[in-house]
């Protein structure tokens, strides 16, 4: 029997390589992210279709939001990669090894999970527990103020 190897095996053969090198450090929050992501795709043409909304130009609108959301990932990470380095070279050491990357894919993962949970109520899931949405609303203004605490804030009195 002769076996082929497609561009589809080949790549995710790839990724899962790469999140798997990274596993340790960030790996399971890209695997956590890339699933919600996902979902809230799948959930949402699920809610879309059973309340006949489907449209192709929205379905196209929301894969370019997750593509642009790939490209903040990805930015993010470089700019991991490169404040690691510059402070190195300054002789800084840091005291942690990532600041951007976990914290976007923290907030883009509850963001995602918050969208699948109003996909779900589209869907029909009348009976979804208020904690649940307050939760995650919880979770993700405090990755919010996590990520923007020690940024462009101004302190009191008009100084940076």
């Amino acid at each position: 029997m002769e076996e082929h190897i497609t561009v589809t095996q080949m790549a995710l053969v790839g990724v899962l390589s790469a999140v798997g090198a990274m596993w340790d450090k960030i790996g399971w929050l890209i695997l956590l992210w890339a699933v919600t992501m996902i979902l809230d795709y799948a959930t949402g043409t699920l809610a879309a279709l059973r309340n006949k909304e489907w449209n192709s130009d929205r379905a196209r609108e929301g894969i370019w939001h997750k593509a642009g959301m790939l490209v903040v990932v990805i930015v993010a990470g470089l700019f991991d990669v490169a404040i690691k380095e510059i402070t190195a070279a300054a002789g800084i050491v840091l005291p942690f090894d990532m600041l951007a990357l976990p914290i976007i894919l923290s907030w883009y993962t509850i963001t995602e999970l918050g969208s699948i949970l109003e996909n779900a109520i589209k869907m029909g899931a009348d009976n979804v527990p208020d904690w649940l949405k307050k939760g995650l609303k919880i979770a993700g203004d405090t990755i919010n103020q996590t990520g923007e605490g020690g940024f462009g804030k101004k302190e009191k009195g008009g100084k940076k």
